[in-house]
């Protein structure tokens, strides 16, 4: 239930700033974004930044028991960097370049979920630097969704480091 209500709520945010933005400055919304920690633990003062090349655009504070969003422009890309004390940084892409043809109202909205991974000492976390997933549009779908084939591979390798941090745990 609750996930409805943030979703209606993005919407309705959403459509409220998609409206005003077409009036305003020739800027159009298309995609709503809304992301969900699985973190099992309560973890605080997370800090979740949009950017848009080097430019942060938006950002929130939250703690991981709550979701957070953000409304994407059209034919722009940005990354969400997701930081918190003690935890690897997690990067996402999103790339909304869309045809011509393809209406925004109403705006796509696209949920997904994270997990945020404890910083180890002594394991291969080279992947840890790279975005978790790319986020695109796919013309066959007419739908916002993960690159397949990039994302599968980092969630492998994110999965790698998690089993190093259980297995020191362990120990």
């Amino acid at each position: 239930m609750k996930k409805l209500r943030v979703i209606f709520l993005v919407f309705c945010f959403a459509f409220v700033l998609h409206a005003g933005a077409q009036k305003n400055d020739n800027k159009e919304n298309c995609l709503a974004t809304v992301g969900f920690f699985t973190n099992t633990v309560l973890i605080k003062n997370i800090r979740v930044y949009l950017y848009n090349g080097s430019d942060i655009v938006d950002s929130a504070k939250v703690n991981s028991n709550k979701d957070f969003g953000f409304v994407l422009d059209r034919n722009k890309r940005y990354t969400i960097c997701i930081n918190a004390p003690g935890f690897y940084q997690r990067l996402i892409t999103i790339n909304t370049d869309l045809p011509e043809h393809v209406n925004t109202i109403p705006l796509f909205i696209f949920e997904f979920e994270i997990e945020l991974i404890p910083e180890i000492k002594g394991v291969d976390d080279y992947y840890m630097d790279f975005p978790i997933a790319i986020i695109e549009f796919d013309p066959k779908t007419e739908t916002f969704g993960y690159r397949k084939k990039y994302t599968s591979m980092m969630q492998r390798e994110s999965r790698k480091v998690q089993a190093q941090f259980r297995v020191r745990k362990s120990r």
